[in-house]
């Protein structure tokens, strides 16, 4: 078993794009910045070499209020190792 606690760099480019009766629209906002990440996750060795890992991240505060939103992003990896 493992954590981790950090920070985390983003970028956020969002584009929207509408048609309707009066014709086509489109809307581009883009963001940067930092936030807070944790993560918790475990691993299992199998034989020396390889070893199976599985990981779930939380990335906090991407995205602005005022122009493309704000939300958290949850990652869920499943790995396999290899030590050399």
């Amino acid at each position: 078993m493992f954590g981790r606690a950090g920070i985390s760099f983003w970028n956020l480019d969002f584009d929207l794009m509408g048609n309707g009766p009066a014709g086509t629209a489109t809307l581009s906002e883009s963001e940067s910045g930092v936030g807070p990440l944790l993560a918790i996750g475990a691993s299992f060795n199998i034989g020396q070499q390889f070893a199976v890992r599985a990981e779930y991240e939380r990335h906090f505060d991407i995205g602005k209020d005022d122009t493309t939103g704000k939300g958290d992003i949850d990652l869920l990896t499943i790995g396999l190792v290899y030590k050399f």
